[in-house]
């Protein structure tokens, strides 16, 4: 029986960025997260499951220019995913990934970002295409609220669009809470709602 996939969602559980800042325009980042996939086969009641850690990598954010009048803050991100983890989420060999970083005020209490950039699997030749774009707004002093649209594209593969937004919360000078739900217009997974939350923290200032 010829079993091709029909639907596929990974969840990722304890997603976790640490940044090092190293000088004022270079910044160390170290990225993992645990996770979690249910692959849905096609023709029969069958469904795969796999968990573990995942997309570990290193790698560095690093700042080209400032923000200045038309031209908006500009940087980029690279890291290379290391072949550790779960064998099922693990690349075969370290594969880069980088992305292009924009950023812009556009009032005291309104800014946008821009991001884009290349991701590799290490299975196939062709890279996968991904983006962000994500609108940021000031509330109050502690309160701040977003939306964005995200996805990718694999070479050979259509867009994967999603949209969502959500709200931040400063409960204390190095620590904010942050709460999403959105909706996912891709045909490659079963997942239509979601729903996010997570916490970040600086250890010093």
């Amino acid at each position: 029986m010829d079993q091709d996939i029909d639907k596929q969602q990974t969840l990722a559980v304890g997603t976790t960025l640490v940044c090092i800042g190293l000088l004022k325009n270079l910044e160390l980042r170290l990225i993992g997260q645990h996770s979690q996939s249910q692959t849905f086969l096609e023709g029969i009641n069958k469904t795969n499951s796999e968990s573990g850690l995942s997309d570990i990598a290193i790698g560095g954010k690093f700042g080209i220019r400032e923000e200045d009048a038309l031209i908006p803050e500009i940087a980029l991100n690279l890291h290379m995913v290391l072949p550790v983890g779960a064998e099922y989420f693990r690349p075969a060999v370290a594969v880069p990934d980088f992305r292009l970083l924009l950023a812009k005020t556009l009032t005291d209490d309104i800014s946008l970002s821009v991001n884009l950039g290349d991701k590799y699997n290490g299975d196939k030749p062709g890279g996968t295409f991904v983006y962000i774009v994500s609108l940021a707004m000031v509330l109050t002093d502690k309160l701040g609220a977003y939306i964005e649209t995200y996805g990718d594209m694999p070479s050979t593969e259509n867009l994967n669009i999603l949209v969502d937004g959500g709200f931040t919360y400063l409960v204390a000078p190095l620590m904010q809470l942050d709460l999403e739900a959105g909706y996912s217009f891709s045909e490659r997974t079963s997942l239509d709602y979601f729903i996010a939350g997570g916490v970040s923290f600086r250890l010093f200032k």
